[in-house]
């Protein structure tokens, strides 16, 4: 058994969410971790995304965090 645990903040006042995603396959949890971190950089309120694909052991195979960055407003 694999687990993907995912951790977002927002950028827009949303309270902080996280999880934990069984899979059957290493190759299914990394799947799955691909797709949380495409849909968070494609997702304008996400700030931060965090990752992680860990064995039954607890070892993690997997671990990514992404950070939105902030662009400065150009003053007119």
């Amino acid at each position: 058994m694999y687990y993907l645990v995912e951790i977002t903040t927002y950028n827009n006042g949303t309270k902080d969410a996280f999880g934990v995603y069984a899979h059957e396959t290493e190759d299914g949890a990394v799947s799955a971790f691909h797709q949380k971190l495409a849909g968070a950089m494609r997702n304008e309120t996400y700030q931060t995304e965090m990752c992680l694909v860990l064995d039954a052991n607890g070892v993690v195979r997997k671990f990514e965090k992404w950070t939105r960055k902030i662009v400065p407003e150009v003053a007119e």
